[in-house]
């Protein structure tokens, strides 16, 4: 959708069913596609939606499995909440 506005932090939180401090995390780590607009961050909803199709979704299940703490419940929660925007066949995990 070429006219959609840009999304905000809480934004692209409530889309992927995270925490905002979650998406700063990986905005600030490079993880996660942005754009600079005035001084705030702004996401393009297009770009977050193929971020979410593409990106490696064991990766953040591997680095909660070291942390502890319910890490992994939420690791696992992104994980279906990406399954959702993810192409069939897409989320095999790698052993």
């Amino acid at each position: 959708m070429p006219d959609e506005p840009l999304w905000t932090v809480d934004d692209v939180a409530a889309f992927l069913r995270v925490a905002p401090k979650t998406i700063r995390h990986w905005q600030t780590t490079c993880r996660l596609p942005f754009l600079k607009v005035g001084g705030t961050v702004r996401f393009l909803p297009e770009e977050v939606r193929k971020w979410a199709t593409n990106h490696d979704q064991d990766k953040p299940i591997q680095a909660a499995r070291n942390g502890g703490s319910g890490a992994v419940a939420r690791a696992e929660r992104v994980r279906h909440v990406l399954s959702r925007h993810a192409p069939a066949g897409n989320l095999t995990r790698r052993k």
